[in-house]
């Protein structure tokens, strides 16, 4: 299978023009009005970004992947060996979410063990946490159907 092992912007951005007709528009489930107002982009920037005239920033990338959903992310990263992402079903918890989630719960860590150790404080402000994130990522794996 064809992979790339380096994200380029060139390919982010050839991707991204590739793949927006596909889920804004006409025929879709997403107007260019309900992305702007999502996004919080001009009107303008949004038509940009469908017709590569202008790369989304980071944060707008991770914007349309929160409204477009996993479908989207399997779409856009797909070319990396990246895919597999679904909507999980009954939950509240998506691949965006969890991501957020498990960035938080690592930066909460590192901070705990900066000086080389969990104490008893620190543990008990990391067990609801880390309690959560099981529980989310349980849900996850529920409504993915992987084992």
């Amino acid at each position: 299978m064809w992979k790339i092992t380096e994200i380029d912007q060139e390919i982010v951005q050839a991707r991204i023009e590739y793949l927006l007709p596909r889920y804004i528009g006409p025929g879709t489930n997403c107007s260019f009005a309900l992305l702007v107002q999502k996004t919080g982009a001009h009107r303008n920037t949004v038509e940009n970004w469908y017709h590569g005239r202008v790369m989304p920033t980071f944060d707008s990338i991770y914007k349309l992947c929160a409204i477009l959903g996993p479908e989207f992310i399997n779409d856009l990263f797909a070319p990396l060996g990246f895919c597999g992402m679904k909507w999980a079903q009954g939950a509240s918890a998506t691949a965006l979410k969890l991501n957020s989630e498990l960035t938080g719960v690592a930066a909460l860590l590192a901070k705990a063990l900066e000086d080389g150790h969990i104490d008893d404080r620190e543990h008990a402000k990391l067990q609801p946490v880390f309690s959560r994130l099981i529980s989310d990522l349980q849900a996850f794996k529920g409504g993915t159907g992987e084992s």
